[in-house]
């Protein structure tokens, strides 16, 4: 029973309190939390959402959005202080947003400008000939031209150009090549894959888009030649990739995503990919071209053969449809007519002018309070963690002083940017956002945004990092997310995840610090996971472990793999995911194992600080919830963020993260007060790392 003197039964407990019960098992008593807290604390959350497939986070985040679409869908209703830039702001997202919903332009607009960039194409890579077998011989200038300026329109040709931290010298941007789109940190991301076509097209479907975007191969009488080489070409790039990556099992860093070279090396490698080439057009002028990063090395060399081996008809038509598959979401026939276009277009904004939106957000939902408190959880869960590290037995003191180094210069990054840019300046996201231009053409704004993040991406090397900016995708201020930014040693920890009910300012802290305090436990418990680790205080990429400490670390996490490993994924009905062959699945201990670390940590950390804080000033329990004693709803509030109604399918998909249910089910089986609150009969942490 909860020993305190009366109840909390202001409005943000009610709502609290009755929040934890709906989502409850309605039979909780009749479940062993130890074993089964998933059901325990999440078994009333299907019955609750009958019709969704859905998650607390997407709960959370459509709640954003909900926020964003009342604003933009009613006249501007102007703050006291507004200015003339606060209004262009709100006319820009507005527009945005109106040009995305306007599916009757959109189809009336056809292919917009595509064909525009289309004749581009041809003019730097021009073919006479479509029936020819010529080849490039050697000749890769053209190329180089072409896939630099598809770069320069956001259009990715294999794999995507762009610049990033250099991890070896985290002070400084360099040239990168990714096999995947770095989607998280840029805006309307590059994703379009021509090996794609090997299993999702045929060469009827090919032919009739060859006819709509190279008249010139109709006019000729190979439009289905031409489907068939670029159908070949597909299948065999396909099997460079699959070959490449094929076995490939946790995160090889060095290997594959994070592998840096010279230039001069990757172009003598992969001569026909143009990287000095294409590097050389992009980057300022004047800047001396040096190294780069070329995520997954072994993939380009065999891709430069298959490109040199092909016909210089084939590789236009590779360009074409890469251009045209870049933008084919903007234009006529890309509205699912199914799907929500009002949430499509909500979803949208967060890869646009997405500060922009942001400011919107947090003017109506977050204010210095909450700002505040959540910095003050950010601070005190960075001492807990120091605290934790500090009486670990199985790292050695050089190891453990490195650590609190690391801990100490982690910057913490709360609620929204304030400096690059200015989140709630009006007159600076302008100034950031200089050269877009919205107009009522939805393709047209995709395209200057793109344009944009292009020269602002590539500008970036001519300066030193700064520091001061967020990610460009994936944590904006009404996201609910939270990120540790490995190469930047940040943690962040946006307004839109800092929202009921993983946090309230005004409810009592075991439910936010369950709930957000986890969470943004999670996020420095990441800087020291099985990827974080091997990044320094500096963000580089380097073993600044003790060979111990190192090999110690490597000991203990099989713990977890092992765990993991054993769990077989589960549904939101307690059914049991099963293969084509009719075999288990299970949950996949290793490429979820740094994700399973930081949950852990995040846990135990945010359990430490919380109970510091209660024992110096206790607060009340929750009206209807008196059976629970504080350090119970603290666990509870914490297995509640993953509630989710997924069916086994959905729940079995590849993912970095466990299956949410795993997420509540078993970090707490590595938390020795969890154990005790609930009176398990295991007494001891089945894992224990931080």
């Amino acid at each position: 029973m909860t020993n305190t003197s009366g109840l909390c039964t202001t409005p943000a407990c009610v709502q609290a309190a009755a929040r934890i019960l709906t989502s409850m098992h309605p039979e909780y008593n009749s479940i062993d939390p130890c074993t089964n807290f998933d059901a325990y604390v999440c078994g009333g959350y299907a019955e609750d959402h009958p019709f969704e497939v859905t998650d607390t986070l997407t709960e959370i985040q459509n709640q954003n959005k909900d926020v964003i679409v009342q604003l933009l869908t009613h006249p501007y209703n102007p703050q006291s202080d507004a200015t003339s830039d606060d209004e262009d702001v709100f006319n820009m997202v507005a527009g945005d947003f109106a040009a995305c919903l306007n599916v009757e332009t959109i189809e009336k607009n056809g292919l917009a400008g595509v064909p525009d960039i289309i004749v581009q194409v041809q003019k730097l890579f021009p073919v006479e000939d479509y029936a020819s077998n010529k080849t490039l011989e050697g000749d890769y200038e053209k190329w180089a031209d072409t896939v630099a300026y598809l770069n320069s329109v956001g259009a990715a040709v294999f794999g995507d150009f762009g610049t990033v931290v250099d991890v070896q010298n985290p002070e400084s941007m360099i040239p990168a090549f990714n096999l995947v789109s770095p989607t998280a940190d840029k805006p309307i991301p590059s994703t379009y894959d021509i090996s794609a076509l090997a299993t999702q097209g045929n060469v009827t479907t090919i032919e009739a888009l060859i006819e709509v975007l190279i008249p010139q191969a109709v006019k000729q009488g190979v439009s289905k030649q031409l489907a068939t080489g670029l159908l070949t070409f597909s299948t065999q790039l396909a099997g460079v990739f699959g070959t490449a990556l094929a076995g490939s099992t946790g995160l090889d860093l060095d290997d594959l995503l994070y592998y840096t070279t010279t230039v001069e090396e990757a172009a003598n490698a992969a001569p026909a990919m143009g990287f000095k080439e294409v590097i050389e057009r992009r980057a300022p002028e004047g800047y001396l071209v040096k190294r780069m990063q070329l995520q997954v090395p072994d993939v380009w060399t065999n891709v430069s053969t298959l490109v040199s081996q092909t016909s210089t008809a084939t590789l236009q038509t590779v360009l074409i449809f890469s251009a045209y598959g870049n933008y084919a979401s903007y234009v006529a026939g890309s509205v699912d007519p199914t799907a929500d276009r009002v949430d499509t277009c909500a979803d949208y904004l967060d890869t646009s002018i997405a500060w922009m939106t942001s400011k919107l957000f947090v003017e109506q939902e977050y204010d210095d309070e909450d700002r505040t408190a959540v910095a003050t959880l950010m601070n005190n869960l960075l001492a807990s963690f120091g605290e934790r590290a500090k009486n670990v037995p199985w790292i050695d003191d050089d190891t453990k002083k490195l650590v609190r180094v690391k801990l100490d210069d982690m910057a913490l990054r709360v609620g929204y940017p304030m400096d690059t840019p200015d989140a709630l300046n009006a007159t600076d996201l302008k100034a950031y956002y200089d050269g877009v231009k919205i107009t009522g053409s939805y393709f047209s704004n995709v395209l200057s945004i793109r344009k944009w993040y292009s020269e602002l991406q590539w500008k970036a090397l001519s300066f030193p990092v700064d520091k001061t900016t967020w990610p460009n995708y994936g944590v904006h201020s009404w996201i609910a997310n939270a990120r540790q930014w490995r190469e930047r040693n940040t943690a962040i920890v946006p307004a839109g995840i800092s929202q009921f009910p993983l946090f309230d300012s005004k409810a009592p802290k075991y439910l936010s610090y369950g709930g957000l305090g986890v969470v943004a436990g999670h996020e420095v418990t990441h800087g020291f996971d099985s990827v974080g680790r091997h990044f320094d205080q500096t963000g580089r990429l380097q073993d600044w472990w003790s060979k111990s400490s190192a090999d110690a670390f490597d000991n203990k996490t099989q713990c977890f793999i092992e765990q993991y490993s054993k769990v077989p994924v589960i549904g939101f009905d307690g059914v049991t995911a099963k293969s084509d062959k009719n075999e288990t699945i299970y949950v996949d201990g290793v490429n979820t194992l740094a994700e399973n670390i930081a949950d852990a940590g995040g846990l135990v950390t945010s359990y430490d600080i919380w109970k510091k804080l209660d024992n110096a000033c206790p607060e009340k329990g929750l009206p209807g919830l008196e059976q629970f004693t504080k350090d119970q709803l603290f666990f509870i509030a914490y297995g509640q963020v993953w509630c989710s109604r997924l069916t086994p399918a959905q729940a079995a998909i590849p993912n970095a993260h466990a299956p949410p249910f795993a997420r509540t089910r078993i970090a707490p089986q590595n938390s020795a007060a969890f154990l005790e609150t609930f009176n398990c009969k295991k007494k001891e942490p089945t894992c224990a790392l931080w």
